[in-house]
């Protein structure tokens, strides 16, 4: 009777080993797949930075093309009448209030 106990305590105790083994196994192995992963996105991210770097002197070379020459060649003109609209306080201020 007591070897029976014993071996259920054995092949209980060797089960049990055997699930942490495997359940290392699993971690260790998701833990390498999240660490590449992650390296991945960073040089993904560290290409698309270059990418915008690109894309930034770009717009600055660009933007540094135009001037009053190019917009003359490309058909603008001074206006001859400038007006503005003036900012004056009108009479009465908007209001939720009902008038009385």
């Amino acid at each position: 009777m007591e070897g029976h106990v014993e071996r259920k305590a054995f092949l209980f105790l060797t089960t049990m080993l055997g699930f942490s083994i495997i359940l290392y196994l699993i971690f260790v192995i998701q833990t390498t797949v999240n660490i590449v992963g992650r390296k991945n996105l960073e040089n993904a991210n560290r290409a698309q930075g270059s990418r915008v770097n690109e894309l930034v002197l770009s717009y600055l070379s660009e933007s540094n093309k135009i001037n009053l020459g190019l917009a003359y060649s490309l058909g603008f003109k001074d206006s001859k009448n400038t007006t503005f609209a003036s900012l004056v306080p009108s009479a009465k201020p908007l209001s939720f209030a009902p008038n009385n």
